[in-house]
């Protein structure tokens, strides 16, 4: 991945050209170091969570770091815009896993959570936080809760060390190289975080 790469948009294999090129239309491409991944449909021994989802946005620290105060709001803006396209897409999309033949207990019966879109940032420390999206959910009440998780985004690298986001994730994973998740509580619509082992715990209840 380059080093001052701002996003990372990861589209299916087939996705035509000319639609990613009139979804990144919205985005300022003069001033935004993009890259766009095509995603090839693959085998994948892995829990639902980690593999990886057909549309996904990476948002990375270089890009919060150019873009977050007054002088990019507007860009911020149109960003989040985007997100907010891309979650539309994911909720038009029927996605499910298709378990291997001597596998088929491993799935989880209860996980819910959308496995065609996500959203995928980088906090300050360069932990990767990835957003699920529950398909029992309206997308009204994703985008309520991308919204939530900007928010916090946007407080977490004002006042690093001593941001709600950093609270909320610090007895999770300690090993900064494992993803950390936030999913939407679909009776609160509250963010909740979770590392591998709570996501493991929930999955077999």
């Amino acid at each position: 991945m380059q080093e001052n790469l701002h996003l990372l948009i990861v589209y299916p294999e087939n996705f035509p050209e000319e639609l990613i090129e009139k979804d990144i239309s919205e985005l300022d491409l003069e001033k935004l170091n993009i890259q766009i991944e095509k995603q090839k449909n693959e085998a994948y021994s892995a829990m639902e969570w980690i593999v990886p989802t057909f549309l996904a946005t990476y948002i990375l620290k270089p890009y919060f770091d150019a873009f977050l105060g007054e002088a990019g709001k507007d860009n911020y803006q149109s960003l989040k815009s985007f997100c907010k396209k891309m979650l539309a897409k994911g909720k038009e999309i029927n996605a499910h896993l298709v378990p291997a033949t001597l596998s088929t207990e491993k799935l989880s019966k209860t996980y819910s959570q959308s496995l065609a879109v996500s959203i995928l940032i980088e906090t300050k420390t360069k932990r990767q936080i990835k957003m699920l999206f529950d398909n029992n959910l309206s997308l009204y009440e994703w985008e309520n809760a991308m919204e939530k998780f900007s928010d916090l985004i946007t407080e977490h690298y004002e006042n690093y060390p001593n941001d709600k986001l950093s609270y909320a994730i610090k007895d999770l994973s300690p090993k900064p190289y494992y993803t950390i998740y936030v999913k939407i509580n679909p009776t609160t619509k509250g963010l909740e975080f979770h590392d591998d082992n709570t996501l493991i715990s929930e999955s077999r209840k």
